[in-house]
């Protein structure tokens, strides 16, 4: 009769661990997929404002090399669209997010490279299109208020990776720990991978240096 109380006892203690070890990975994936719904919407502004300055009116006599690295802006900047709106069903599949890095990486290279080119050529505003304001008088280097504005969506940018790489990092670990990895092993909770901070170096940016 104890034995049977005491296997009864065992058994409910490992059922109210369960459900609390569950409860608690639940939570911290859930956490990840919320940061990731702030960067998302970091990684959308970013790109609300590259759609912004191609909309800008392009200056007559463009060198080819400046039209070249605007398309592959362009092109870049539709890749980050269609990372985003791919991470956005299944934000914390590992391809998704393998795919939102690369796409992040290439955008800043293609933006760099083209800045550089419209710098070379003394293309301006002619070149690039006009400046995010309506300054009456002319901006002696209007590409620099969209230079700006990138470093400012980058820093935001960065903080949204930093902070889902927290939460993936916690999440992670709790996986990790055992003996809750062996639920979460028979639960299909599987690690989350982190991205980049770093935004990977340009070309442009190397071979300055």
């Amino acid at each position: 009769m104890w034995s049977l109380s005491l296997e009864w006892m065992l058994l409910a203690l490992l059922v109210f661990w369960a459900v609390g070890a569950y409860n608690r990975l639940a939570r911290l994936r859930s956490g990840c997929v919320q940061q990731f719904g702030t960067l998302d919407a970091y990684l959308g502004q970013w790109h609300a404002m590259l759609q912004a300055f191609e909309a800008q009116p392009k200056g007559e006599g463009q060198s080819p090399a400046l039209v070249h690295a605007q398309a592959a802006l362009h092109q870049t900047a539709a890749q980050l669209q269609a990372a985003l709106v791919d991470a956005r069903g299944r934000p914390l599949r590992e391809s998704a997010l393998a795919s939102l890095e690369h796409a992040c990486s290439a955008l800043e290279v293609a933006w760099q490279a083209m800045t550089k080119v419209a710098v070379d050529t003394g293309a301006g505003a002619a070149g690039t299109g006009a400046a995010p304001s309506d300054a009456p008088s002319p901006d002696p280097d209007p590409l620099q208020p969209w230079q700006q504005r990138w470093t400012e969506h980058q820093v935001r940018n960065r903080l949204g990776l930093q902070q889902f790489n927290a939460a993936a990092e916690r999440y992670n670990a709790a996986i990790a720990q055992y003996p809750a990895r062996l639920l979460a092993w028979l639960l299909g909770f599987r690690p989350v991978r982190s991205l980049l901070v770093e935004p990977a170096p340009s070309k442009v940016q190397e071979s300055g240096t």
